[in-house]
């Protein structure tokens, strides 16, 4: 079984062991995420969703039946969300003020997710490194391209780390991380079936931040469970869709996943936002819903449960949350106004469209995100998480004995080096070192990895100096 599984299946509860574990959890940590090694660092709130009860006291007005601390938090939520909403009415792009009440629903989506699977599931992300910390934010960013390996190695050995601190602040460094992490199905049957293009992708051995926008256009799919039969979900014909057999019972928080996971698209689909903690927000749900979806497909998966799912189309997300809806009419618009799918602005999406639409804009929000977050914890941060999101939603639709990982061959060159207590002797011809750079990209096309001997045959033949950080002694060519 891959090692990302174990964690992750939780053990069947109820709902009074699941309120108990809520009520525990808030005893001790709050409203609040921290993300483990990064603590001092992103700290992710999300909000007290209304009870049944406060929801209809609000929509009846009768404020009074609040306490002051709470109604005043209910008034800053809502806040928030006019301060969003108008913030996207007033966005060049015109996808974004068409569907402006669809991206919120997605948000929406994410705080109950949040709100909800913090309880059960776990966030894990490599703990950082103190050594880490002192390069990130010079000629090394996280995302670790040969150069930046490079430079990591020669940041390192050059503190005179030992050869396990060393690969620890490495290892970490690209354990879960987009450019250097890679997957592969041994076969894509069912993502295959739906978009053959990208079936063929991810049979062959990916860097992971390339199959990313497939993940992420997967997530609907496993999404579709508990709205199968009425509701956001239609046959192309406009009929209802029909299963093999009747779902199980979902629970809440199956139901919660599910839906974070459909609605998530339109949040991606509109192009990078500019809050980092929104973005995070959004990251850390899908991570959290992508756990427990893992858990229930299982039992249940929509390939094998409905039948001709490609003909199937899924409705843009419409807004359910009362102070959603109440920022949206007091502008004078009408909900169906601004609901739609980003880049078409049409209501239903067909599922065979789904991969063509929106891997490249999946990818790209992703891309975009890892720029501007290079040097610093939120790109670390989420990186892993949507590394690891990818890997629980391919595994989730083709199986857990299905997908295969490694890394790329720039990641184990460092390793290597890395491993022996060797970096680069300092003053380097430039030409040198890129040399070095170029020849381990080359294998990594080449699906290849270096091993010792040969990187110090090739560092001896181009007369590259190599410089032993545990001896302290230059490695002649």
């Amino acid at each position: 079984m891959a090692e990302w599984l174990a964690p992750f299946h939780r053990p069947k509860m109820t709902t009074e062991n699941f309120v108990k574990m809520k009520d525990e959890f808030v005893a001790k940590h709050g409203y609040m995420m921290s993300l483990p090694g990064l603590s001092d660092i992103i700290h992710i709130g999300f909000e007290v969703r209304m009870s049944p009860q406060e929801e209809a006291a609000w929509r009846a007005r009768k404020y009074d039946l609040f306490t002051p601390e709470r109604f005043e938090e209910l008034k800053a939520y809502k806040k928030k969300r006019k301060d969003k909403f108008l913030a996207m009415l007033a966005s060049p792009t015109p996808t974004i003020v068409n569907n402006a009440g669809s991206i919120m629903t997605s948000i929406d989506d994410a705080q109950d997710a949040l709100g909800t699977l913090a309880f059960l599931g776990r966030i894990v992300v490599a703990a950082a490194p103190r050594a880490l910390a002192k390069v990130l934010s010079g000629p090394v960013g996280w995302a670790m391209t040969a150069a930046e390996i490079l430079n990591l190695i020669q940041h390192l050995g050059f503190q005179r780390l030992g050869p396990k601190e060393g690969k620890r602040v490495k290892d970490n460094a690209t354990k879960d991380n987009p450019k250097s992490k890679k997957y592969r199905l041994r076969q894509a049957l069912k993502t295959r079936k739906m978009w053959p293009s990208k079936g063929r992708v991810i049979e062959a051995l990916q860097v992971s931040d390339n199959v990313f926008g497939v993940g992420i256009c997967l997530g609907p799919l496993v999404g579709a469970l508990i709205e199968s039969v009425t509701g956001p979900i239609r046959r192309l014909t406009g009929e209802r869709v029909g299963l093999k057999m009747p779902w199980q019972s979902m629970s809440d928080w199956t139901a919660t996943a599910q839906k974070q996971s459909r609605t998530n698209l339109a949040y991606v689909g509109a192009g990078l936002q500019t809050d980092p903690d929104e973005v995070m927000l959004m990251a850390m749900a899908s991570y959290l819903s992508s756990q427990e979806l893992l858990t229930m497909a299982n039992d249940q998966n929509p390939f094998d449960n409905i039948e001709e799912l490609e003909s199937v189309e899924l409705m843009a997300p419409v807004p359910t949350n009362i102070l959603t809806r109440e920022v949206i009419e007091e502008e004078g618009l009408k909900i169906e106004d601004v609901t739609g799918w980003p880049h078409h602005d049409r209501q239903w999406l067909p599922v065979s469209d789904i991969g063509n639409e929106y891997d490249t804009p999946a990818k790209s929000f992703q891309a975009d995100f890892m720029e501007q977050h290079l040097h610093d914890w939120y790109g670390y941060a989420y990186g892993s998480l949507t590394t690891q999101t990818t890997a629980h939603t391919l595994t989730s639709v083709e199986g857990p004995d299905n997908l295969q990982y490694d890394y790329t061959a720039q990641s184990k060159f460092g390793h290597i080096m890395l491993d022996n207590g060797v970096c680069l002797a300092k003053d380097q011809a430039p030409a040198k070192t890129q040399l070095l750079i170029t020849w381990i990209e080359d294998m990594e096309l080449k699906l290849e990895a270096p091993t010792y001997k040969e990187i110090l045959t090739f560092c001896r033949g181009n007369e590259i100096l190599l410089f032993n950080f545990l001896t302290n002694q230059t490695v002649s060519p």
